[in-house]
């Protein structure tokens, strides 16, 4: 049978507009996370290429997501990981702006909800020049707010954690441990969450008329063989340590399934893993 082209959506998925909350003394174009006026974005949950062994497996393909997800295990109540921010590469005659964000999260693989935090690295059009920013979301309740004053650099080592007290009660951390930054925030009231997946991701974010092409980072190591700190856990296990609920997920261009975003095999450790650029994508 031919296989279907056209995205297929886990069930209870929305996608996620919303507006860029912005450093007032960064204004550049109006395409820019730094925009004076406030643009529309979407980092929606994940979505499902129509080709791929989909989510009862441990293998997914997806337009947005790439990294991995543990599911299928009851609650979650936390999830940590730790990556090195990686450079970005502009490329000057991109026919668009090239975004890529790293996050860890709780929420999204198959749900309607999503519990943010992390980096992210742009590229305006036309530019050689990367801009990198801190933020944090809660959705569907909250858009997406980039954290003021936060200072992201190539090379610098992070740690987020997403703590779930209930379902009610969520904690984001993200710390910057090359310089000292750290941020901490609750989700607002009257927000309720799922605590049905735990992530470690790169992402391609989705705007008004499709998917950013997705910023050059080269590669990107995650966990704690690459920055001794704390890998990639939900509920303070290793990622890998859940085997069969442990997904690999990744990213395939929309329109030819061809890779953009390879994870390696989890280490031994089973947190640690290389997140590997191979396209732009549309």
């Amino acid at each position: 049978m031919e296989k279907m082209k056209a995205v297929v959506f886990v069930s209870g998925m929305f996608a996620l507009m919303f507006l860029i909350s912005l450093m007032p003394s960064t204004m550049a174009s109006s395409n820019s996370l730094s925009a004076s006026s406030q643009p529309n974005f979407q980092f929606p949950p994940m979505q499902i290429a129509s080709e791929a062994l989909g989510p009862s497996t441990t293998v997914s393909e997806s337009y947005n997501w790439a990294g991995y997800a543990v599911s299928g295990v009851g609650i979650i109540s936390s999830a940590q990981g730790s990556w090195i921010q990686a450079a970005a590469t502009c490329n000057q005659t991109a026919t668009g702006t090239q975004m890529t964000a790293f996050w860890v999260g709780i929420d999204g693989f198959a749900t309607s909800t999503v519990e943010q935090t992390g980096t992210l690295a742009e590229c305006l059009k036309g530019s050689s020049t990367p801009q990198y920013f801190a933020w944090y979301e809660f959705y569907p309740a909250q858009a997406i707010r980039i954290i003021k004053d936060f200072k992201v650099s190539p090379g610098d080592v992070f740690v987020a954690k997403v703590i779930a007290k209930s379902s009610t009660s969520f904690t984001l951390i993200l710390n910057d441990t090359t310089t000292g930054q750290s941020y901490l925030k609750k989700n607002p009231s009257g927000f309720t969450g799922d605590r049905a997946s735990a992530e470690c991701i790169t992402e391609e974010p989705l705007g008004p008329k499709g998917f950013f092409l997705l910023a050059n980072y080269s590669s990107q190591p995650w966990g704690t063989d690459y920055t001794n700190l704390g890998g990639c856990t939900a509920n303070g296990k290793a990622f890998g340590s859940f085997h069969s609920d442990a997904f690999q997920i990744i990213a395939v261009n929309e329109n030819t399934f061809a890779v953009m975003d390879q994870p390696s095999k989890l280490s031994s450790d089973g947190t640690s893993f290389i997140m590997t650029w191979e396209s732009a994508g549309p």
